[in-house]
């Protein structure tokens, strides 16, 4: 889950979440499997896509394996410039959550750590600047 601190008025012990928990990874091969566990949301949304595509959308079972990037997959065919190939999967309410259990490739190909970047931009801001009132709003809003 994507988690940002920010001090409180009333003692710095404000957590927040970003409007899209997530994560992110990058993979070799073709396929991408996620396990999700027996405390997910049960039926809860998640948008995923690769290489920083267009999202795709699914509801998600708990206790079940998900089958998100195929060889059918949009952009799962392409060749660079992006490599190693990024996953992401966020969820698109924040009141509901996954559990992650595995995530699976096919044999013979890997999981790999994206590099952290030293900076990071975070926007505060009303809920009309984080997408409020638009369809998956925090899948859609730039912030």
């Amino acid at each position: 889950m994507v988690v940002s601190r920010l001090p409180d008025r009333l003692g710095g012990r404000a957590l927040t979440t970003r409007s899209a928990p997530g994560i992110k990874f990058g993979y070799t091969g073709k396929t991408v499997a996620v396990s999700f566990g027996n405390l997910t949301s049960d039926g809860v949304l998640v948008g995923y896509r690769v290489a920083g595509l267009d999202w795709a959308f699914t509801n998600i079972t708990a206790g079940a394996t998900h089958l998100l990037v195929s060889p059918t997959t949009p952009g799962s065919d392409q060749t660079g410039p992006v490599n190693p190939w990024t996953f992401e999967l966020r969820v698109t309410n924040w009141a509901y959550g996954v559990q992650i259990e595995a995530v699976h490739v096919a044999k013979g190909e890997k999981l790999i750590k994206l590099p952290e970047f030293g900076r990071r931009i975070e926007v505060i801001g009303d809920s009309l600047a984080s997408g409020m009132y638009t369809s998956y709003e925090g899948l859609s809003s730039w912030a």
